[in-house]
């Protein structure tokens, strides 16, 4: 299953998060399909996609424990080492390989401690007809490194490499101005009938 080379996306908005590295891959014991990916001295959590399984199958002289280069979706993490991986694709290569492509929308920022994090969102709309069949939702990216303080809020194209088990930025591309967040706005409590309260009058005998 060839991982050559990081495809040009089909739209320039296209939402992706996914990477290119040479490492390597060892299964728990409990089960093959999770386990760790080692890169550069860093160990990730990681599992092996269902479609690249059944190809693994097919193919017994692929070693994963052996470097490869391996095609990578990468999510956060919300433990130390802070990302963890899906392993889609392998490929028996020599020459050494460490690159990521990020588009999404840069959402939030923190200038000083020179990190952000870009919402990756879904490329097909959902119908109401498969809603409940597919279900996703966006998620978010955690980068580091050198920005420009005119992208927040915009889709972005971002190339990265991963050292020191963070994804540092090397060149980002802003593509459109998207829309800002709405704010969550709390629904205004239904009001109460207001109680007409009536004097009572008093009647002379009769």
């Amino acid at each position: 299953m060839s991982t050559l080379p990081i495809p040009t996306p089909p739209s320039k908005i296209q939402f992706r998060c996914l990477g290119m590295i040479s490492a390597k891959y060892f299964p728990s014991a409990e089960n093959p399909l999770t386990g760790n990916l080692e890169f550069n001295g860093n160990v990730f959590p990681a599992n092996i996609h269902g479609q690249l399984n059944t190809w693994l199958r097919k193919h017994p002289e692929i070693d994963l424990t052996q470097i490869n280069r391996l095609s990578v979706y990468v999510r956060n993490s919300s433990e130390a080492p802070f990302y963890k991986f899906c392993v889609v694709g392998v490929e028996m290569a020599e020459s050494f390989v460490n690159t990521f492509s990020v588009r999404g929308i840069v959402r939030v920022w923190d200038f000083a401690g020179k990190s952000c994090r870009v919402t990756v969102g879904r490329n097909i709309p959902i119908t109401k007809e498969r809603r409940e069949k597919y279900i996703f939702k966006p998620f978010q990216i955690t980068l580091y490194g050198e920005m420009p303080e005119t992208i927040p809020n915009y889709f972005c194209d971002i190339s990265c490499k991963l050292v020191d088990g963070k994804l540092l930025v090397e060149s980002i591309n802003p593509i459109y101005k998207a829309d800002k967040p709405k704010s969550k706005k709390q629904k205004p409590k239904p009001k109460k009938n207001p109680v007409i309260k009536t004097k009572k009058v008093a009647t002379s005998a009769l």
